[in-house]
């Protein structure tokens, strides 16, 4: 394996080093390890200072990836750029605003790790500020990357919020289940009434995700509670006494379908105890 020289280098600070490489491809080091080589240059931190309402990079990277303004520079410009941006950052007290979350937080962290004690100092307070006023790609991020559980207990209770969890509730399904199901996880118990609204809802809807992964996510319910949910509630009532006689267990996706408040029976054996069972309580009341 062939050895790559340094062309250049830059030390922004005790811990953290830039590398300009053979292979025209700049490295970050921390602490004398390689952290990561840096992604293509989209911007000067400089220039962001110009751009009208700027909050962070997180709210400005996707318009500019978008609109494919990766700056055309040749590798030592662009070494150069990432010193410059890199350095910036440090001057600013590791304000992640400064950088793209998912460099900002996982150097962060790494710096934290490495004995680093600004980092140590603001690496919480950062996930914080970042959780309750960035946007929501960089709260999903926090989250899908498991940032959230660098704080304690007590400290997650005072991010959660219900503004949070109904911009989660409405992403697209598989996103949706997997930030409630995080959030619930964290602590935040309101997320499980959400967690099970979205799984419902997605199982009368047909959702391919949710119908492929069924068999995961009905362990949030009991099955009397599931059954009432999808079916009507006579039905529901035959099919647990079904079960509970027989010592038998309904698969509600691979078994049966639902059209409206109607189910439908694929299975021969299970279709005929159920009908068996709708004769005989056909004149009866069920109360729970």
């Amino acid at each position: 394996m062939t050895r790559l020289s340094t062309i250049s280098s830059f030390k922004i600070n005790k811990y953290i080093l830039l590398k300009l490489k053979n292979d025209n491809k700049t490295y970050i080091y921390v602490n004398g390890k390689k952290f990561r080589q840096c992604s293509y240059l989209l911007f000067i931190i400089d220039d962001l200072y110009k751009v009208k309402d700027f909050k962070s990079i997180d709210e400005v990277s996707d318009e500019l990836i978008s609109k494919e303004n990766k700056i055309k520079i040749n590798p030592l410009d662009e070494f150069w750029g990432h010193c410059s941006n890199l350095q910036a950052w440090a001057e600013n007290n590791y304000d992640t605003r400064l950088l793209h979350s998912n460099l900002a937080f996982p150097l962060l962290k790494t710096l934290s790790d490495e004995g680093d004690k600004k980092a140590e100092k603001v690496f919480k307070e950062e996930i914080a500020k970042r959780y309750l006023n960035g946007p929501l790609s960089t709260r999903i991020y926090l989250i899908e990357q498991r940032f959230l559980y660098e704080l304690t207990k007590e400290e997650r209770e005072l991010l959660f919020n219900e503004e949070t969890i109904y911009n989660f509730y409405n992403e697209k399904t598989n996103i949706s289940l997997g930030l409630l199901e995080e959030l619930y996880n964290l602590g935040y118990e309101k997320a499980l009434i959400f967690l099970k609204q979205k799984i419902i809802t997605s199982l009368q809807n047909k959702n391919k995700f949710m119908l492929d992964n069924y068999p995961y996510f009905k362990r949030y319910f009991k099955t009397k509670e599931l059954y009432y949910q999808l079916i009507n509630r006579i039905q529901a009532k035959i099919l647990l006494k079904i079960e509970k006689k027989f010592s038998i267990q309904f698969q509600i996706v691979d078994k049966i379908t639902y059209q409206g408040n109607q189910i439908v029976i694929k299975n021969k054996r299970l279709k005929n105890i159920f009908l068996e069972s709708s004769t005989c309580n056909k004149n009866q009341q069920y109360q729970n």
